[in-house]
């Protein structure tokens, strides 16, 4: 096998949803293009406007997001306003001043759980990785529904994993397999075979 085939490694980032250097093949124009002609068909749809407003923010198109934002705002009684204004406020390098924000949201919606998921992905993207695993413990513990989602701990198992703390990365996976037996009534397929597979690795590297 030639590692050198450029072509093979360009197939790999693409299947796998990575990144290259190239901004023409990393940006979300088209789909930023879609949302907009969806969300002005539209208009009193919430949720076009959230997935509008990530694809510009990861495009670092700060003046439609604001724009986007006000849309938000007329349509979301929740969270949802207040965690986007907070990431416009990081795309724009005020750090501090999304902080103050996620602090008065968990002071707000305290019972709001999927809350917690975004602030763990917030914090994960400003590589503070211990408040995320704080955020992503709460969602999964504050959840009140029935099955209750596991991206939480697959986050937390990623995120350990990341810091090289096997032991706990291999807990969160094992705890992840029995939530989706006990809740989702799965027991065999891919969505357990992956956490058994990275457990296995993880338990070599442990093993040195």
């Amino acid at each position: 096998r030639d590692h050198t085939v450029h072509m093979a490694h360009s197939e790999l980032t693409a299947a796998m949803n990575g990144k290259c250097g190239d901004w023409c093949a990393d940006n979300c124009y088209e789909l930023i293009e879609y949302y907009k002609n969806f969300t002005a068909e539209h208009p009193q749809y919430l949720s076009g406007y959230l997935w509008l407003i990530d694809q510009l923010l990861a495009d670092h198109r700060i003046a439609e997001a604001e724009n986007c934002l006000k849309q938000i705002e007329q349509l979301d009684t929740g969270y949802r306003r207040h965690y986007y204004r907070a990431l416009l406020e990081i795309e724009k390098g005020n750090v501090s001043d999304a902080l103050i924000i996620f602090k008065e949201l968990e002071d707000t919606f305290p019972e709001e759980w999927a809350m917690y998921l975004s602030l763990g992905d917030a914090m994960v993207r400003l590589g503070d990785y211990e408040q995320a695993k704080v955020y992503y413990r709460k969602y999964q513990d504050n959840q009140n529904n029935t099955p209750k989602y596991t991206d939480g701990l697959t986050s937390i198992a990623q995120i350990c994993e990341i810091q090289g703390d096997y032991i706990h990365a291999i807990a969160a996976r094992e705890e992840e397999i029995a939530a989706l037996a006990s809740d989702w009534n799965t027991t065999a397929g891919e969505s357990v075979d992956q956490h058994l597979r990275k457990i296995e690795e993880m338990r070599k590297k442990l093993q040195g």
